[in-house]
């Protein structure tokens, strides 16, 4: 351990750790090194007074019991006594002192190599050692010279030197040496090989939640076991899923679903059969809106509600929308206002919550003691309000006045519906998602875009050079993408821009012309009805 210096300095200097070396002479062995820690021990002094035999006692004379005394006797002092009187073995303690500082040595030993002594690299560091100056100032490099390995002379096996770090781990069966071949590299070893001084403890141990699972091959009848997850043995409680290529939708839940039905709520399922009813279609987000803040929880932590109502499809225009059972959007045009468009939303925790408008400098806070809007609001996008979490909305939640005429628009539909686009026509679907992205990302820069800011989209061309900006990241909040938004908009001619915007108020006068005449239409039907009560009266 390097004398009683090394002690010294390891306990009175700093020093926090001690190396333990097997081997002080062999500079290439790995010492075994101790941490110095702080303790509170006393270091107590134990004697033992033993009884002398008397002379002239036979060997196998019978001696009294012994019996042990606990109780100190002042710095050992004690009496000798004859066999016979007294009990042997008396113990005596004394406190030498206090231990305010100890050595552990929990580390495993390093991995030992120890190089041939005939290499005239190890020479030289024997020289070192020996401060022979003659040797360094002679020392050079010699080349290497290939091959770069040669075998071992063979030898017969020779009991273990205990002193020997070479020591075959794995010795062939047989008795025979086939050891690998000796590197004429003349490679020292490295000051440490492990930097893993404490063995790990793993405590591998088997899921408690996993149970043993037995199957049997249908082909060979054999038997085999299995460990599997308990909800997995049981089933998902995830709603049934089919693909865009599915011919049929589920008109019932999976049977470990109905099985399960008796966990669900009475209040909870009556209320989402309703939801499903009036809307055949609903977003994870929006369907959460609809309920208080305990239902949802409820809702998220027993999934076989939503399970009992509704399917999922894994691709196309739907994908991860629930829809109802027995309902089938790609048979009905009137789905398309369920397809959805999304961006992942980088903003900040601080801006979502509030309009944009409403965080304007000058506008009194409100000092109402309900929650703001957009905690139930999360699913609808109108062009001003920040929302939380993903960017997901459906079309018939999509509230802006620019993007409304463009889902509305009839003249837009396809006669069959496409995986990608859903009923809308290509052209459409990507002007939607444009426009709905143009917006997005510039509420995450705290700023509210009017329609005349998206006119370049409706230029031919715009949705190209949209899709090569988005494609080479559209800015966000924070340091990584410095620009502003419309820093991406590629130059447009005046005069296009202008036909443009013409198209624009075009859409929203057809728009409004389309509202009105609903509205008309349906007074019209309600004057009718209420004139039939009258005659039938």
């Amino acid at each position: 351990m390097g004398g009683q210096k090394a002690l010294d300095r390891a306990f009175g200097e700093g020093g926090r750790i001690l190396e333990l070396k097997l081997q002080p002479d062999n500079p290439f062995a790995h010492p075994i090194t101790g941490d110095v820690v702080a303790t509170n021990k006393l270091l107590v002094k134990v004697v033992t007074r033993r009884k002398k035999r008397i002379l002239g006692q036979e060997a196998g004379s019978s001696i009294a019991p012994a019996t042990t005394d606990g109780s100190s006797v002042d710095k050992g002092k004690g009496k000798e006594v004859e066999a016979g009187t007294q009990s042997a073995g008396t113990y005596t303690t004394e406190i030498l002192g206090i231990i305010p500082k100890t050595i552990r040595f929990r580390s495993m030993a390093d991995f030992q190599y120890q190089p041939d002594e005939s290499d005239y690299v190890v020479q030289m560091r024997r020289a070192m050692d020996r401060l022979d100056i003659d040797a360094v100032q002679s020392f050079d490099f010699k080349p290497l010279e290939e091959p770069y390995g040669e075998p071992r002379p063979s030898q017969t096996p020779a009991p273990t030197d205990p002193d020997s770090m070479d020591v075959d781990i794995d010795p062939s069966p047989d008795g025979e040496t086939t050891s690998a071949p000796k590197s004429r590299l003349n490679l020292l070893p490295p000051p440490l090989f492990s930097r893993q001084s404490i063995a790990q403890h793993y405590n591998l141990k088997q899921n408690p939640m996993s149970v043993i699972h037995s199957s049997v091959d249908p082909i060979t009848g054999e038997e085999t076991q299995r460990y599997i997850h308990k909800h997995r043995l049981k089933g998902s409680m995830a709603p049934a899923a089919i693909s865009w290529e599915s011919e049929t939708v589920p008109t019932e839940p999976p049977k470990h679903i109905l099985d399960a039905k008796g966990e669900a709520k009475p209040h909870l399922l009556a209320k989402l059969q309703e939801l499903f009813r009036q809307r055949p279609a609903w977003s994870r987000i929006a369907l959460a809106n609809q309920f208080p803040a305990l239902e949802g929880r409820e809702l998220n932590n027993m999934k076989v509600h939503i399970a009992l109502v509704s399917y999922t499809f894994n691709d196309g225009a739907w994908r991860d929308t629930l829809v109802r059972l027995g309902y089938d959007p790609r048979k009905d045009p009137q789905a398309r206002f369920y397809q959805r468009v999304y961006f992942r939303n980088a903003a900040n925790e601080e801006a979502r919550r509030k309009s944009i408008v409403e965080r304007r400098p000058g506008r009194e806070n409100s000092t109402e003691a309900e929650p703001p809007a957009g905690d139930r609001e999360s699913h609808i996008f109108d062009g001003r309000t920040l929302r939380t979490g993903a960017a997901s909305f459906q079309l018939c939640d999509i509230t802006d006045s620019l993007l409304v005429p463009l889902i509305n628009d009839e003249r837009s539909v396809r006669k069959e519906p496409d995986i990608a686009d859903g009923w809308y026509t290509s052209h459409e679907f990507a002007l939607i998602k444009a426009v709905v992205r143009r917006k997005h990302f510039n509420l995450l820069q705290g700023k509210v875009i009017s329609d005349k800011d998206c006119a370049d989209l409706f230029v031919p061309g715009g949705l190209t050079a949209s899709n090569s900006a988005a494609r080479n990241g559209m800015p966000h909040v924070g340091k990584k993408f410095p620009r502003k938004a419309k820093g991406n908009r590629r130059p447009v001619a005046p005069e296009r821009l202008m036909a443009a915007e013409l198209e624009i108020a075009l859409r929203k006068e057809r728009e409004t012309t389309g509202s009105r005449e609903m509205q008309r239409a349906g007074d019209s039907e309600a004057e009718d009805s209420a004139a039939m009560d009258e005659d039938e009266d």
